[in-house]
């Protein structure tokens, strides 16, 4: 009993000292592996958003099939208004919503009937962006297995558009806000058939887009996934 008093009396608590030469350790560690987390996170929320974006597109060309109408899946790019006033989420290259759309008298161009009923805004996961939506594919090398060229390589980002909505009379508006008039925006549409209305190739690369009126920053042209749409079969295949 003595003896154990003894020890209990020579234990003593951590020094100020020694204290703090731990919260240092820890503080260097976590600032040498944040980096590579944070890295890890957005290379993920590529690969999601990817995945997002195929299962959407192939659920439109089922609903085109089964509707016998034009299904576009609408993907905001820099030609897009909204409520500003009374929306605050930001759907400029990192949302998605399927609508029904009629196919006007000119080529790729759809006017705006109404959303698939239940569906609403779909976003990608932070530090992902649908960046293009065209009918070219110079983000990736020309030789197989494909690889994407990067940054410093012939690939401008383009905001070209292949399919483009605009908008119809109220209440046939992608918002229905008297203030509010969409025209040229960016998306994929699937005829009646299930076929493309054209091929398409659809780019999801690293990058965030800040305010509801900004564009792209923080791009990553190496970190891409890239998807083929078929014209005659409206199937999805990743090319990378």
């Amino acid at each position: 009993m003595k003896q154990s008093d003894k020890q209990c009396k020579q234990r003593r608590g951590f020094t100020l000292v020694e204290l703090m030469v731990v919260i240092v350790i820890i503080a260097v560690i976590l600032g040498i592996t944040a980096p590579a987390f944070r890295k890890l996170a957005t290379g993920s929320a590529v690969d999601s958003a990817a995945r997002m974006v195929s299962s959407q597109l192939s659920l439109a060309r089922a609903e085109a099939i089964s509707r016998r109408q034009h299904v576009a899946v609408i993907m905001p790019g820099a030609d897009f208004v909204q409520d500003a006033a009374n929306d605050t989420n930001i759907y400029r290259y990192q949302s998605f919503r399927a609508a029904i759309v009629e196919a006007s008298a000119t080529v790729g161009e759809y006017t705006f009937v109404q959303w698939i009923e239940g569906t609403d805004w779909t976003f990608l996961p932070t530090g992902a962006l649908i960046i293009e939506a065209d009918d070219d594919v110079d983000e990736l090398t020309a030789a197989t297995p494909h690889a994407p060229v990067g940054s410093g390589s012939t690939w401008t980002i383009g905001d070209g558009i292949i399919h483009e909505v605009n908008d119809g009379s109220s209440p046939a508006k992608i918002f229905d806000v008297a203030s509010v008039t969409n025209n040229e925006v960016r998306a994929v549409v699937f005829k009646p058939n299930g076929r493309c209305a054209s091929k398409v190739y659809v780019t999801i690369m690293e990058g965030v887009v800040a305010t509801p009126t900004g564009n792209y920053e923080r791009e990553n042209m190496s970190n891409i996934r890239v998807m083929e749409i078929n014209a005659y079969t409206g199937q999805i295949r990743f090319l990378f």
